[in-house]
């Protein structure tokens, strides 16, 4: 977390197909914020946002993972993305919770691992 004397993790989901079971699992959590989405279907997104009261909006990705107080994303896109967005996040500094399958291949699962113990 980017503040220890927090009690709630701040939360980004990427992806506002699948995304949306995400969201139905943070809101049971007390412990856990959902602060913004980010998805190229910027209608679904709009009505998720207005449905579980999300302050925050973005069409591209990397602008959620430029918001410093995001503490962890929720990597929710198609498979052949889950690598690139997590490289990204975790580049970025976020913790990163990913549907599986993790990757399309033991190469890029390797290749996250190695991205997320250099973070």
């Amino acid at each position: 977390m980017t503040d220890a004397s927090r009690d709630t993790l701040r939360i980004g989901i990427i992806g506002c197909g699948a995304g949306v079971f995400h969201l139905r699992g943070y809101e049971s959590e007390p412990r856990a914020k959902v602060v913004a989405l980010a998805g190229l279907d910027t209608e679904r997104c709009q009505r998720l946002a207005k449905q579980y009261e999300i302050p925050a909006i973005y069409g591209d990705y990397r602008e959620l993972l430029e918001v410093a107080d995001i503490d962890a994303v929720s990597i929710a896109v198609p498979n052949h993305l889950h690598m690139p967005v997590a490289i990204a996040a975790l580049e970025a500094g976020k913790h990163v919770l990913i549907e599986k399958p993790l990757a399309r291949s033991a190469e890029e699962g390797e290749q996250m691992i190695a991205a997320a113990q250099k973070s």
